[in-house]
């Protein structure tokens, strides 16, 4: 409870995180700010914090905020200070935080994220079963039509950020069976919405 001081928590230093219009203005703005805050904040209280904490309303995604490097760290209860009832009267809203201390975490006794390395393209943890997971339970009303997706998402992550044409190693037949999944009627069952629908 001791190390909450070391959270800069005001807002009303900040401009508001709802100007996503203008996130190059915006960003210019909160940076200039994030500067001087450390030294202000110092000689105001007679500390500086480690962290610089900050709220989007519900319907904002706080892009200055975020073009300035302000970390997404999770939303808040819907709760204010003084709803002791537990009533929830307020709008959920996105937390933004942004480290002003590189070791931050270990002067907080935060424990280090342990972050996975990242794959290459087309590589995945299980081999090509995440396609299946992913995509295998389309509603296209045809199973033909579900194995083609399956297989066709296969070709399209060996060739990430690939032409898919003639040239490719990958056989004519595939590449045929591509180009007539994608290029079914408007009123067939294959549709973005259906393609994502397992998510």
């Amino acid at each position: 409870m001791s190390r909450l001081s070391a959270s800069g928590g005001v807002p009303q230093s900040l401009p508001d995180p709802s100007w996503g219009v203008l996130s190059t203005s915006g960003q210019l703005c909160v940076r200039a700010v994030l500067r001087r805050f450390p030294g202000d904040f110092d000689s105001r209280y007679g500390y500086r914090p480690w962290l610089v904490e900050s709220f989007a309303d519900a319907g904002y995604d706080g892009t200055c905020l975020l073009a300035a490097n302000f970390l997404r760290v999770g939303e808040t209860a819907g709760r204010g200070r003084q709803d002791v009832r537990n009533e929830h009267g307020r709008t959920v809203k996105t937390v933004l935080m942004y480290p002003l201390f590189r070791r931050w975490r270990q002067q907080l006794g935060v424990r280090e994220v342990a972050l996975h390395p990242m794959l290459a393209p087309g590589e995945s943890l299980n081999g090509n079963e995440w396609v299946v997971n992913e995509f295998g339970g389309a509603p296209l009303n045809d199973q033909r039509l579900s194995a083609r997706l399956v297989k066709s998402v296969e070709m399209l992550a060996a060739y990430a950020g690939q032409k898919i044409n003639a040239d490719s190693r990958s056989d004519r037949t595939s590449i045929n069976a591509f180009y007539r999944l994608i290029d079914m009627p408007e009123d067939s069952a294959v549709t973005v919405e259906n393609i994502l629908a397992p998510h």
